[in-house]
């Protein structure tokens, strides 16, 4: 299988005898978290839970969890760079700007990337 359908994860889990509890127990997940991922809503850890259990590929899902979660990343950086730039001029808080910088810029790199 070359591209996987939110079905296919559906099927999968149902070739295996699985109940939508069962599967959630195992992942670790809230078993109405599940039934959204596999009716289409991007969910990381599933994502990851049905590639690592049933081998399926998730290339092409990646582009859409990277969506959901690039805004909020890039949001959240951003409020933090406020907050950081309005506090003391000090070494450490100098630093973590930096840091925070270079997080921005792979964030931006990943959009060039993945985003479009």
């Amino acid at each position: 299988m070359t591209h996987i359908t939110t079905q296919d994860f559906t099927k999968m889990r149902k070739a295996s005898y699985l109940k939508l509890n069962d599967l959630a127990h195992i992942l670790n997940i809230d078993a109405s978290n599940l039934r959204r991922f596999e009716i289409g809503k991007p969910y990381p850890k599933a994502l990851l839970g049905y590639h690592i259990l049933f081998n399926l590929p998730i290339q092409n899902h990646i582009r859409q969890v990277f969506k959901q979660g690039y805004k909020e990343l890039m949001h959240r950086s951003f409020q933090l760079l406020e907050q950081l730039q309005q506090k003391s001029n000090t070494v450490k808080n100098n630093l973590r700007i930096e840091g925070l910088h270079k997080i921005i810029e792979r964030l931006v790199m990943l959009d060039e990337q993945y985003g479009k």
